[in-house]
């Protein structure tokens, strides 16, 4: 498996390079280590205790159900395991299937943090997702374990004037991103915040940038929603000048289905969002959730592997 990714890894850079003169007036030049930087993340257990009973994990009830009957994994299988934040590498001892509970026992500690990302030799600043209640709460649960899976900070749902109000229990929010991080590797414990009005998620956002040094709000609105007689800017900024600086927290409104309303987005920009777009088509809700996350996250993890040269 290991030598089927490093041989992928080699053919990604070979093709990199030479796609690159056909770039015309300008040329991309690759880090050549670029892939191989950090580490692929592997799925991963979730302790919320170190607490051991005679030097083991004692694992029980629905965990007990993940590890044996949904992972299948028997006595003597390892696992990547985040134990209270931290990296280990486990062990399972022994399986007591009348009795429901297994054994894990820690082999090793791994040399990454908690906060090691993959692709990068630092760490992404904090991302934020403020999302409008979609329609159906089936989309919510989506973006939140997308959202999950992208390690984003935090997600702050609220509502918007094309949104209809709906409760988002904690514990199903809690569950999703449970299972999300352990199916992805996401090292980041995403807060999914309680649902918010418009004024709350805005006045959650002065505190974030009162925090911060260098904090980014960016403004996801379809040209077409940004109409003549709502005063707004028209020209939304490429994505690549909102990114070139210092940055070290990321805040991303997203609407509902139908966008911000005008007076909504002035207040997103009164408060120092820059509007940027995703392009000309209309996505659907949680589609433009996770176009918008996925399209910071690259352009954050491959800053310092392009560098673009102007033709010598």
């Amino acid at each position: 498996m290991a030598s089927c990714i490093a041989g992928a890894r080699a053919r990604s850079v070979r093709a990199l390079h030479e796609i690159a003169p056909l770039y015309g007036s300008e040329r991309w030049r690759v880090s050549a280590c670029a892939a191989d930087r950090g580490s692929l993340p592997l799925k991963q257990f979730i302790l919320d205790s170190d607490k051991k009973t005679g030097g083991f994990f004692k694992i029980e009830g629905k965990d007990y159900h993940y590890l044996v009957n949904v992972r299948r994994l028997q006595a003597g299988d390892e696992l990547n395991a985040l134990v209270c934040g931290a990296r280990e590498k486990l062990v399972v001892h022994a399986i007591e299937r009348e009795a429901r509970f297994c054994l894990l026992k820690p082999v090793q500690t791994q040399a990454e943090s908690a906060e090691g990302v993959f692709f990068t030799e630092r760490a992404l600043p904090p991302i934020i997702l403020f999302q409008a209640l979609p329609n159906k709460g089936a989309k919510m649960d989506l973006i939140v374990r997308q959202a999950a899976e992208c390690e984003l900070a935090r997600i702050v749902p609220f509502v918007s004037e094309r949104a209809v109000r709906r409760n988002c229990p904690p514990e199903r929010g809690e569950r999703i991103i449970r299972e999300a991080r352990q199916q992805s590797g996401s090292a980041v414990s995403t807060i999914l915040h309680p649902v918010l009005g418009m004024s709350e998620a805005l006045a959650l956002w002065e505190d974030v940038q009162s925090a911060h040094q260098a904090p980014l709000g960016l403004l996801f609105q379809a040209p077409t929603e940004l109409g003549s007689d709502e005063g707004l800017e028209h020209c939304p900024l490429p994505l690549h000048s909102c990114l070139t600086g210092k940055v070290d927290v990321i805040a991303l409104a997203v609407g509902p289905e139908g966008g911000f309303s005008g007076q909504e987005a002035r207040g997103f920009i009164a408060r120092g969002f820059k509007t940027v777009s995703l392009g000309r088509t209309v996505l659907r809700v949680e589609t433009a959730a996770l176009a918008a996350i996925a399209a910071i996250r690259i352009m954050l993890l491959e800053k310092d592997s392009w560098i673009l040269c102007a033709k010598e």
